[in-house]
């Protein structure tokens, strides 16, 4: 058989989370899907975070609001895009935003540290200020 050679295979680690603090994100994917078993519309958003390359990107996800929806739930569904696009500089209006806007967006967002997951791993999440 023969060998495969896979230098630095001895010294890769698994990502991880930053400490807590203000950090600058770039955006490199956006995707907006909707899930099967919720027919829920949700935008993907993953951060590098500049300057840190072993960290585990960050990923959030912002949900749509939908018709059938409380108003209340809905209000907070746009404010939370309106608080990302405001952070992340993206241009946007009364009826939406451009998703490609979002590519390549670079700002400075405090990121913290969520709940472990089911298996432990613990990831960084954007806090969203409030508006001013």
């Amino acid at each position: 058989m023969a060998f495969v050679n896979l230098k630095g295979l001895d010294s890769v680690s698994e990502p991880k989370p930053v400490p807590e603090g203000t950090y600058t994100l770039r955006v490199v994917n956006v995707q907006t899907y909707t899930k099967e078993d919720t027919g829920r519309t949700v935008t993907k958003i993953v951060h590098e975070i500049d300057g840190h390359p072993d960290a585990a990107p960050v990923t959030l996800f912002l949900v749509h609001p939908k018709e059938d929806d409380d108003p209340g739930q809905n209000q907070r569904r746009l404010l939370d895009f309106k608080r990302y696009l405001t952070l992340a500089g993206v241009p946007f209006d009364e009826s939406g935003f451009t998703e490609e806007d979002l590519y390549g967006a670079t700002f400075e967002a405090y990121l913290r540290l969520g709940e472990p997951d089911q298996n432990g791993t613990q990831y960084n999440e954007i806090r969203l200020p409030r508006l001013s």
